[in-house]
């Protein structure tokens, strides 16, 4: 310390008192650096004081910026403490910008795609629908078409069985005519036809025949399908029709052959089966009952199978249900008459669901409860049967007031009732039933207004009242 004190008054005598001193009196430049000693002892303390008091305080900013500085990086480790879950570790962090861009950017990437997926699959799905909807009106037009062709068809249909229901609905068998009858069927026979005859359409001849059949206008009938058999030897419906006039005019041989050729003429099912349904019939009436038996089974499989082929069709349906009651009809034993009776009325039963107001299913329904009856084991089960069945007349009655047909009908109920008395051994309540539907039914067959199948009952409950007298005609 004292050799600092010495330096620093050697350069104070260097300059300043002390160069007042001799140069060549040593000893009074020595004495004048001693008396500097104590002055410059008192400024190196105040210095050291300074200083202390600099590096105090300097230390204490010192410190108060690493409490800061720790302070920090405590804030920075509490920072990754919290990101280092969601970055994946201290790497995660320092990546977790450049990932991100990376991610946004192939987001974007991935969305320009799929907005070009879609973009195609929608025009794509356009095409598709434009030409689904082309073809949709493609198919409405046709559909169109057919149902309007159907509903020419099924009128034509509806037509051709307001004239005649017996086209179809073939009888079981049929009254004796009266002499003079038979005697004008046998002129018209012997006789050419008529020059207005030929004049006739098709169409015409067979409207004409079957309504001269309907009102027992035999020779009118004879007239013209015999022009009809002529200029068509190959039509089945004409054939079909001169059986039918040969079995009203008690000629069954003659309806037997009528009806062998109208079925090996025939060209289509359907009118196969209506032949063999006449043949069936023609069978019966000489004598064959098991022919007449198969012939009706021939006549339901084919309508059976159009009805398979063409669920569409009522028509078909309902010409199954007939060819159903008069394979019933046909049949010896009782539980499979009843059985066939059973298929028919289903049959009929889904044609009303279908069409409530059809008077002419109606009442073919209501014939096969009263056949139904007529088999039942029990009294009381077949008068059920017979109530059911005039619910249903009395309903086609209003659906249909002016059909004979259904006056027929309720006459035949009546008949059913008698025998329903018998059967519960009222024999006089029996008779009575069954005068009063003979006395419709002669009604009827003298205003021209009762069919030839009608013609049947007529024949039978007359024969049970004992009446042996021809009924009356028109």
């Amino acid at each position: 310390m004292r050799a600092v004190l010495l330096i620093l008054a050697l350069s104070l005598v260097l300059s300043g008192p002390a160069l007042s001193a001799p140069k060549d009196d040593p000893a009074a430049r020595l004495g004048v650096v001693e008396a500097l000693i104590p002055r410059l002892e008192k400024q190196l303390d105040q210095q050291r004081e300074q200083a202390a008091k600099a590096a105090k305080d300097e230390a204490e900013g010192v410190e108060k910026v690493l409490t800061a500085q720790v302070q920090g990086v405590r804030d920075l480790l509490l920072l990754l403490a919290t990101l280092l879950p969601l970055a994946g570790g201290l790497g995660g962090l320092f990546t977790y910008s450049k990932a991100k861009r990376e991610a946004r950017q192939q987001a974007k990437e991935e969305m320009e795609t799929i907005r070009a997926q879609a973009t195609a699959a929608l025009d794509q799905a356009r095409q598709e629908l434009e030409a689904a909807m082309a073809e949709l009106a493609r198919i409405t037009q046709a559909r169109c078409e057919a149902e309007e062709h159907n509903a020419a068809a099924e009128k034509a249909r509806h037509d051709a069985e307001d004239h005649s229901e017996r086209v179809r609905a073939l009888a079981q068998g049929t009254a004796q005519l009266t002499p003079d009858e038979a005697n004008r069927a046998d002129q018209a026979l012997a006789s050419p036809s008529p020059a207005s005859m030929t004049t006739h359409s098709t169409v015409e001849l067979i409207s004409l025949a079957v309504r001269a059949l309907d009102t027992h206008r035999h020779a009118e009938a004879e007239q013209a399908l015999i022009t009809l058999t002529r200029r068509r030897p190959d039509d089945s419906l004409g054939w079909m029709l001169r059986a039918r006039l040969r079995l009203e005019q008690h000629r069954p041989a003659e309806a037997l052959d009528a009806a062998a050729r109208a079925h090996s003429v025939a060209k289509d099912d359907q009118s196969k089966a209506d032949a063999s349904g006449w043949r069936g019939d023609a069978l019966a009436a000489v004598g064959d009952r098991a022919g007449a038996a198969e012939a009706w089974d021939q006549s339901r499989a084919g309508m059976e199978a159009l009805a398979q082929a063409y669920p569409d069709v009522s028509g078909y349906r309902r010409d199954l249900a007939i060819a159903w009651i008069r394979v019933g009809e046909g049949l010896q034993d009782r539980g499979a008459a009843e059985n066939a009776y059973l298929q028919a009325e289903t049959i009929l039963h889904q044609q009303i669901s279908g069409d409530p107001d059809q008077a002419q299913t109606v009442r073919s329904l209501a014939g096969v409860l009263r056949r139904r009856a007529g088999l039942s084991k029990t009294q009381a089960d077949g008068q059920g049967l017979l109530d059911q069945a005039g619910e249903l007349l009395g309903r086609a009655r209003t659906l249909d007031p002016d059909d004979c047909l259904i006056r027929r009908d309720v006459a035949w109920l009546r008949a059913a009732w008698g025998d329903g008395h018998l059967r519960g051994g009222d024999q006089a309540q029996a008779r009575t039933c069954w005068a009063e539907a003979v006395a419709t039914w002669e009604a009827m067959d003298k205003a021209g207004t009762l069919d030839w199948y009608g013609r049947r009952p007529l024949a039978e409950y007359r024969a049970k009242l004992g009446r042996d007298d021809p009924p009356p005609s028109a």
